[in-house]
């Protein structure tokens, strides 16, 4: 098939034209007044051979993957050989699934009034009409100008429809505005949007302002992207991994029944440090997905504690673990309980009736009455910390304060 057949909408445009694809930087088709300009340069092959500096091009290019783009002055090597110097402006398009720059050249020169594509000139209206993207056009006031055929497709207006919307609700105005003074040059987002019909859609919305040699903008343009089939894929998969999760939890648990004697203290019967600091890593998994706090309290008895002792403050801890809480000896006479979903002033309440039950335990042993006392420190997640490290060495450093304030006392750090 001959290139003007294959592209047909773009040999008639008046002025020359070229189709770039962005994944090799080959041109695909050269329409005939680019032809006449560049002559046999402008045949399909690397686009760089026409651009004196090639850097240029891939400058060019990769702009042009999230909106338009525009050389104001460079040199391209003529049909005659010599350098002529152009102003280039491209635009993203997509043909037959495949992504494109549609390059327009025109002769550089210092004219504000060209520093900026024309939306009424025929390569803009044929590269519009024919973009697989969603595209709109905004004057500098912020309304409505244009939308092509696509953009209506994806919430499905008509031209009124979208004439109504004034300004265009898909569209953040307060950017708009930061856009239009120049704050800043683009923004991008990914969103949930809702057709006409009220399905709804996710699409890729990046905006750009057209801006003449002056920099003053003239244009807002948006270009939208659906990527419905892309989020509800990685939806699928979130899902898929959020099960897988939750079946390795659960035979993780039952090995964990199975193999108890490893996990626990065999003197308190409490869990061992090494099985908190690995369920501690997984609560923070799943109160991060949750947004929830957790909070995790280190608890050191102040006195000499022998056998009794600790494992009368361990039953005791134990007996006030409620639900997901977890208790363990984490040292010698140091014990740590992790409470999820407890933020900072819910665990320091708990914390301070624990220390008032261990100061009025009366302990017998080999006929004498032992007494003892607690120090505790609280850090919470995620104020003091993201990981178990962090608030595993934030709850002792609290812990510690709380010592050298006197022992016998609640303390959180921060």
């Amino acid at each position: 098939m001959p290139p003007s057949a294959a592209f047909p909408w773009i040999d008639p445009i008046p002025r020359p034209v070229l189709l770039v694809a962005l994944d090799d930087g080959r041109i695909a088709f050269a329409n005939r007044r680019a032809r006449e300009k560049l002559g046999t340069t402008a045949q399909p092959g690397p686009a760089a051979a026409f651009f004196s500096e090639p850097g240029d091009l891939a400058h060019l290019l990769e702009t042009t993957r999230t909106g338009p783009a525009r050389l104001d002055r460079t040199a391209l090597h003529s049909a005659a050989g010599a350098r002529a110097w152009c102003r280039v402006e491209a635009e993203r398009t997509l043909i037959e699934g495949r992504e494109y720059a549609l390059l327009s050249l025109d002769e550089a020169q210092d004219d504000p009034a060209h520093g900026f594509p024309d939306p009424r000139s025929a390569w803009w209206r044929a590269m519009f009409d024919q973009a697989g993207i969603g595209i709109v056009l905004l004057d500098a006031t912020g309304r409505l100008l244009d939308a092509n055929p696509r953009w209506l497709e994806l919430f499905g207006y008509t031209w009124d429809d979208a004439r109504a919307l004034r300004p265009s609700a898909s569209l953040d105005q307060g950017r708009i505005g930061a856009l239009l003074r120049g704050e800043i040059a683009q923004y991008r987002v990914e969103q949930a949007y809702v057709r006409q019909d009220g399905t709804p859609f996710w699409g890729d919305l990046s905006v750009g302002a057209l801006r003449d040699a002056e920099g003053a903008a003239r244009y807002v343009v948006g270009f939208l992207l659906d990527i419905t089939a892309r989020k509800r894929a990685e939806d699928q998969l979130h899902e898929a991994n959020e099960h897988l999760e939750m079946r390795l939890l659960e035979n993780q648990r039952l090995q964990e029944q199975l193999a108890g004697f490893a996990v626990r203290d065999g003197l308190t019967g409490l869990f061992n440090r090494h099985y908190l600091e690995a369920t501690l890593h997984r609560e923070l998994n799943r109160v991060g997905r949750e947004d929830q706090p957790l909070s995790v309290v280190a608890m050191k008895i102040d006195q000499r504690a022998g056998d009794p002792a600790l494992k009368t403050v361990a039953g005791l801890l134990q007996s006030q673990m409620r639900g997901a809480d977890l208790a363990c000896r984490y040292g010698d006479a140091v014990f740590v309980a992790v409470l999820p979903g407890a933020p900072l002033m819910n665990a320091a309440r708990r914390a301070e009736s624990w220390r008032a039950a261990v100061e009025a335990l009366a302990i017998d042993h080999a006929g004498q009455t032992l007494r003892c006392t607690l120090s505790i420190g609280i850090a919470e997640y995620p104020r003091h910390g993201l990981s178990g490290e962090q608030l595993l060495a934030q709850a002792d450093n609290a812990l510690h304060l709380a010592q050298a304030a006197g022992r016998n006392r609640v303390m959180a750090w921060g």
